[in-house]
């Protein structure tokens, strides 16, 4: 596409498109991790306490980097306050979507000042560049730009506070030690704490950074440990804390109604028809500035409530003029990515090493592959929202998103005012893989309300996510490999085919991966780019660029390890540690190490039981990746039956991502990617025709179900003394094609492309399958439980694990999958139980058993699931509260809001409901109602109880009385199979 026969609005859209690229750098470029602090870099302010405050310089403004003078007041850019009453208070800057960061930034200062963990408080701190600098979250590099400084800022309060109990007390500060906010003196047997002396801290000099003694790892008492999130217990008790839970007095509510392709414009609307609908405030065009990432035409609905603007927007009536609107269709750019691929090498090459040619000459064997990923949404839980309320000059808004700096930057531009006049307070993120780096919602909210004299929350549907998103670039690859007499890889050839907004760069997230060149070393390498037009937005999605070109790179060395008659785990080490001048690191910021890697590749394989005999069916698969600064390798061991139904046994993840902050968020963040990425590769991907979006919502769009994950993720993290790198991405894209390398294991038909559901794939539900492979014959059925997270860190010389369970999803299955578990308030002794379950032969396909237990602060919580019948799935449970006895896994309630979690009430029931009496057969058939014993019939017209807690051991079931158990029918949907299509 030629810049001469480019539109207005093409231009606009390539100008988005370059700034969502300098986003996406911003956000992961690692050369702007700030430097230790100096000396003046400190600041402290006396008053009611101590408040120690740091001066970091900033990416967002280069000028914020000069110290302040030694006579100024600088500005604060993160900071903690010690209260007399020994309360601390930390300020994270960073935005909370979900990956912990919150909890991580209070543990590291916490854990440099021995302050107690129970009595810290992590609060968001404000939005303000000025003071704050860089404030955004993404690319896994919240926690390494923060490291140093907040450890050097523990370190100072911590180093204050006994200079201060030291002149007191007129001793040697070396004397003085420090744990959990108290200072002592063993020699004079004094002690006090931080609280009681945090006014005399506040007056001592601030310490030299130089002079400052870090803690090592091996002295670390929070650190790498396992912690609750600050925020549990406001979320597990439904506090306001995202942006779609903001509530003003008079508030206003708005829906805005964009073309359905991009580039569409407003020809005509119903305005004067919707303004008459009950509730219906105000209804207008708003022409916008033609900018995806900021305001594109559309008409907005005010409205008293959001039912009422959405109600409306059904009847509303636009005409579009879309003839700047895009055009293309997902399944022509398949198209012609194919022809490309078939087609000659391009002339002109991104790369080109040795002697690639000649390479293939020599071979011992060439393989050749073509590879193809399709354009996937974001699909977060929390849809796009915005506040704001324009009053006295200033635009005040409420908005979750990952770069709130670059937002309030936007908004100022728009409206043409200073950026001082736009407040911003952030919420925490429902969701944010990269899709709230970009800021068109809050961009659309302003705009809204500069019209309104009331505040307004506007509320993008769920359809609108789908249709305005920034997709995951689809990509395709055709591969050429040669094989030397060695069995190694000697000459890669890749044409990577991509899409371009402006026909000379790839499209935000549609560039080639510099990491995948540290993966494969070869000595001969060729490599050529094609890019085909596209105006569909496009953007980052977790672990951009890699989350996919991995699958194809990973997979195509599977086939090269196979063609070479070699061992995979030695080939792609082989390929790992090769020395090839020419693909080292160019930037310094580049942290990959072979060795790193190498290990992380070995320790996964050791401990996914690499070479092991498996039953028919079953396959192992391993694949590894460097993504956002850390290595990561994942084994997949699964089945495949003849139906193609997919069980995931286990799941290995190796990582290496340095120190570990914060274990449990660490251990999530690698269980959460493997869910993710599997889910996207399984069935996920959004198609377009006529630049339209099909896929609207989750019944076109399938998201991995609890009952559908894997059965087992283990997480094993190679501890060392390297600084931390983040979590959030570097573990997803290795899982796609360890699944893919591991169905071929298994059936011998290789995938090469994503979703693999177009291959007829689809994943067999994780408790049938779970049960069958625990069978116990001794008790007649199966029992799987789960061990208490708390008691499952083996550490090892090098390593440390979590692990994640198949009745770690029971409770929450029941909640999300079977919508209603029914009580039965009849008791029923173990004989009349037995009696009224179906009769089960040992042999037959549904007869398990399944414990599983859960715990809130009260006590025990069991869950039972046995006796399911071939054809009849009435499933009974039972459930215990006993008073309130804290194991040693637990710690034992030591502040308020950890009471309400250790409260022994029980939440109220909802209201009664009376449900007539159902069929709940497993597989959707329909069973007569007179095969339901009278009293299972009698469970179908009780109240539903819900009740949400956390997780412990599980005991045995034979241990407790009978007369505590009460009877529960579950809907059989859990036993499905589901080919998420």
């Amino acid at each position: 596409m030629s810049r001469t026969t480019m539109t207005r609005n093409d231009f606009r859209f390539a100008e988005s498109d370059a700034a969502i690229r300098e986003i996406m750098q911003s956000a992961q470029d690692r050369s702007t991790l700030l430097p230790p602090l100096d000396r003046r870099g400190f600041l402290k302010i006396a008053g009611s306490g101590l408040i120690l405050g740091f001066c970091l310089p900033t990416i967002s403004d280069p000028a914020l980097a000069a110290p302040p003078a030694a006579d100024a007041p600088g500005p604060l850019n993160a900071f903690v306050r010690i209260a007399p009453d020994n309360s601390v208070t930390v300020y994270s800057k960073a935005p909370e979507i979900g990956q912990g960061i919150k909890t991580a930034l209070g543990l590291i200062i916490a854990e440099e000042m021995d302050a107690d963990w129970n009595h810290t408080v992590v609060e968001q701190a404000p939005i303000d560049a000025t003071v704050y600098g860089y404030q955004g979250a993404g690319g896994s590099t919240t926690i390494p730009r923060a490291w140093d400084q907040l450890r050097q800022a523990g370190a100072a309060a911590r180093a204050m506070l006994i200079a201060a109990a030291a002149q007191e007390w007129q001793v040697d500060p070396a004397g003085i030690t420090t744990k959990d906010s108290m200072l002592r003196h063993d020699a004079s047997n004094r002690s006090a704490s931080y609280g009681s002396l945090a006014v005399a801290a506040a007056r001592m000099p601030v310490p030299d950074p130089t002079t400052l003694r870090l803690k090592t790892r091996e002295q670390y008492r929070l650190l790498g440990r396992r912690h609750r999130g600050v925020d549990d217990a406001a979320l597990v008790t439904g506090k306001p804390l995202f942006g779609i839970d903001v509530r003003l007095p008079a508030m206003l509510f708005a829906t805005y109604v964009k073309a359905p392709a991009t580039g569409g414009k407003v020809a005509s609307a119903n305005l004067d028809e919707i303004r008459t609908l009950p509730n219906v405030i105000d209804a207008f065009v708003i022409e916008g500035n033609g900018r995806p990432t900021e305001v594109m035409p559309g008409v907005a609905i005010i409205a008293t409530n959001s039912w009422a603007a959405f109600e409306a927007r059904k009847r509303l009536d636009i005409e579009w003029d879309n003839s700047a609107a895009a055009k293309q269709s997902s399944r022509d750019l398949s198209a012609r990515a194919r022809e490309h691929a078939a087609g000659s090498f391009p002339a002109k090459t991104d790369r080109n090493i040795g002697d690639v040619d000649r390479s293939f000459a020599d071979a011992a064997h060439i393989v050749e592959a073509y590879y193809e990923y399709p354009f996937i949404a974001h699909a977060n839980m929390e849809p796009q929202n915005c506040t704001a309320w324009w009053h006295d000059g200033v635009m005040e808004m409420w908005v979750p998103t990952q770069q709130p700096n670059r937002g309030q930057s936007l908004v100022a531009q728009l409206l043409g005012t200073a950026e001082d006049k736009v407040v911003v307070h952030q919420t925490r993120v429902g969701n944010g893989f990269g899709r709230r780096l970009i800021n068109d919602y809050m961009c659309e909210a302003a705009a809204i309300a500069k019209r309104l004299d009331r505040p307004v929350k506007l509320q993008w549907s769920r359809e609108d996510d789908f249709a305005h998103g920034f997709l995951r670039p689809a990509g395709f690859h055709q591969f050429k490999g040669a094989i030397d007499k060695e069995g190694r890889c000697d000459a890669w050839q890749e044409h990577f085919i991509t899409v371009s907004a402006d026909g000379k760069t790839p499209s935000a997230g549609a560039d080639y991966s510099r990491f995948l060149n540290l993966s494969c070393k070869a000595p001969n390498l060729r490599r050529a780019t094609t890019m085909m037009e596209l105006q569909v937005p496009t953007g980052p999605w977790r672990a951009p660029g890699c989350n996919a070109q991995v699958f194809a790179q990973q997979s195509f060395m599977h086939e090269l390890s196979l063609a070479a008659g070699r061992d995979h785990v030695a080939f792609l080490i082989d390929a790992v540690m090769r020395e090839v001048p020419e693909l080292a690191p160019a930037s310094k910021d580049v942290n990959f190490s072979p060795e790193r890697a190498a290990g992380v590749i070995r320790l996964c394989a050791e401990k996914a039981g690499w070479g092991r005999s498996l039953p028919q069916g079953h396959g192992l698969g391993l694949a590894w990746c460097y993504s956002h600064a850390g290595h990561a390798a994942q084994a997949v061991e699964l089945s495949v039956d003849k139906a193609k139904r997919i069980t995931l046994h286990r799941v290995v993840v190796a990582a290496d991502v340095g120190q570990i902050v914060e274990l449990a968020g660490a251990e999530s963040q690698a269980q959460g990617a493997c869910i993710d990425a599997f889910s996207a590769a399984l069935a996920q991907q959004i198609l377009f025709e006529d630049g339209r979006i099909r896929q609207l919502n989750f019944d076109t769009y399938p998201i991995l179900r609890l009952p559908f994950a894997p059965h087992l993720i283990e997480t094993w993290f190679v501890e060392s003394d390297f600084p931390p790198t983040g979590m959030g991405e570097p573990a997803l894209p290795a899982m796609a094609p360890a699944v893919a390398n591991a169905i071929f294991a298994a059936t011998g038909e290789r995938l090469r492309a994503m979703p693999f559901s177009k291959f007829g794939y689809k994943v067999w539900a994780l408790l049938y399958s779970a049960c069958l492979q625990a069978r116990k014959p001794d008790t007649g059925g199966i029992r799987a439980s789960r061990p208490s997270l708390h008691n499952t860190q083996h550490r090892q010389p090098e390593t440390h694990r979590g692990t994640f369970c198949v009745s770690t999803l029971i409770e929450p299955a029941m909640e999300a999958v079977f919508n209603q578990v029914w009580t039965c308030r009849k008791r029923h002794s173990d004989r009349r139980v037995c009696r009224d379950t179906p009769t089960a032969s040992t042999d037959g396909p549904w007869n398990f058993a399944i414990q599983a237990c859960t715990h809130n602060r009260s006590g025990v919580r069991r869950i039972e699931i046995f006796g399911i019948g071939p054809r009849f799935s009435c499933a009974f449970a039972e459930r215990r509260a006993v008073p309130a006895h804290p194991t040693k896994s637990m710690a034992p309630p030591t502040s308020q809001s950890d009471q309400r979690l250790h409260s022994p009430r029980q939440p109220p029931r909802p209201p009664h409901r009376v449900t007539p009496a159902r069929d709940w057969s497993p597989m959707g058939s329909r069973t007569p109602q007179a095969r339901l014993s009278q009293a299972q019939k009698s469970m179908f017209a009780q109240p539903p109880i819900y009740q949400r807690s956390c997780r412990d051991p599980v005991t045995d079931f034979a241990s407790r009385p009978a007369q505590r158990r009460a009877l529960f029918p579950i809907r059989g949907i859990l036993w499905q199979s589901s080919g998420m299509q």
